[in-house]
């Protein structure tokens, strides 16, 4: 799961499928904190460069 969820925001499918093994629970909470970061990031980008 953690693997599929990188890999559709554009993050590395293996690298996280390895973490997923490694932290099975806690690799879920660190990669819904990456891409909710990231779309938070993303969504205020074209904010920054208006100004």
């Amino acid at each position: 799961m953690t693997a599929f969820m990188a890999y559709n925001h554009g993050r590395s499918f293996w690298r996280w499928f390895g973490i997923g093994c490694c932290l099975p629970y806690v690799s879920l909470f660190v990669i819904m904190f990456v891409v909710h970061r990231d779309k938070k990031q993303l969504s205020t980008a074209p904010a920054a460069m208006a100004a």
